[in-house]
């Protein structure tokens, strides 16, 4: 990794110095004036992404240890107006394709847009006279990754599954989906972790198969028949979701009759449920004797955004099993 990561920073080292000695390159966007000649933008614009710490440069909530702000008007050729007419400029960039924001002046750039992007930006440069636009060009940047800091700036992406506190589960497959396609597997302690992660969106989906009556016997149905019967009823989420054999969104005695079904033999798995179902633990029930109330709850979760070490938290539920005696 310290070999690479040298020749990586000579390769773009030599190239920087490159591309600044050669006034002949021609960068793959030709910049172009849209309206009235009043900007004209640098053809390119070279920026390294340095190593800032524990700061969160882009708003988002979470660190960002890399990146880069770039005033607008750093991709504008020489002279910059500061008025015209006796009014003040306002300067603005962005993405090209993306929203015109008269507001944004600076483009935050960090290892998260590095890896998107491949480390090439178009841009456009807008400026404006109160709340109109006159005018416009475009430019394209080259972030830099010189210092090797978006290597270093790798993410951690670990993942814990458990069936109530103090129950991690083990050799629990973990399906990853995103830049890295993977599957890994719970340790003793319900975790797994996906490590020199790259940012981009990544979906994380646990799976559990073990045998339908495992935790499963007479007393989760008199458990059951408590509950229909109002004489015991369950206040927590995730029993009601394993009281759902059924699969329908309620509790009834269609489940008890299913589960009886499976005791005695007459039927070897669930008609319309899997063994083990999964919530993440940050949803939040909106009334937690209806766990159905906002519509299927989260069984996957779909990761945009990252710290350096991301942690997902999934609560299994053993179908059939409220009195959770399940073995683990």
């Amino acid at each position: 990794m310290n070999n690479f990561r040298l020749i990586h920073c000579l390769i773009l080292m030599f190239w920087s110095y490159t591309i600044m000695a050669d006034s002949s390159y021609n960068p793959p966007y030709v910049p172009t004036d849209t309206s009235q000649q009043l900007l004209v933008c640098k053809p390119y614009l070279i920026v390294d992404l340095p190593y800032i710490g524990n700061v969160d440069l882009d708003g988002d909530g979470v660190s960002d240890y890399t990146g880069a702000s770039i005033p607008a008007t750093d991709l504008l050729e020489m002279p910059i107006l500061d008025s015209l007419d006796g009014r003040p400029l306002q300067y603005s960039i962005n993405l090209l394709g993306d929203t015109i924001n008269q507001d944004m002046d600076s483009l935050i750039l960090t290892c998260r847009d590095y890896a998107k992007h491949a480390g090439e930006f178009f841009v456009e440069v807008h400026a404006w006279n109160q709340s109109s636009r006159i005018g416009t060009c475009s430019s394209f940047i080259i972030a830099a990754d010189i210092h090797g800091a978006c290597e270093i700036d790798e993410l951690v992406v670990g993942v814990y599954v458990n069936a109530g506190p103090g129950k991690p589960i083990s050799d629990l497959q973990v399906d990853f989906e995103g830049d890295i396609d993977t599957t890994l597997h719970t340790d003793i302690y319900g975790s797994a972790s996906l490590y020199e992660y790259q940012w981009s969106a990544l979906s994380i989906t646990p799976r559990f198969e073990t045998e339908p009556l495992d935790g499963v016997t007479v007393t989760d149905i008199v458990l059951l028949h408590r509950h229909i019967i109002g004489i015991e009823a369950f206040s927590n989420p995730y029993q009601l979701i394993a009281a759902d054999v059924n699969n329908d969104g309620k509790v009834s005695t269609r489940d008890i009759v299913e589960l009886q079904r499976m005791l005695i033999g007459i039927q070897p798995d669930f008609l319309n449920n899997s063994s083990w179902r999964f919530v993440c633990s940050d949803w939040d029930f909106e009334d937690p004797i209806n766990p159905w109330l906002q519509g299927p709850f989260p069984e996957r979760k779909l990761l945009e955004t990252f710290a350096r070490t991301t942690v997902v938290y999934f609560r299994a539920i053993k179908i059939g099993d409220v009195s959770g005696e399940a073995p683990l």
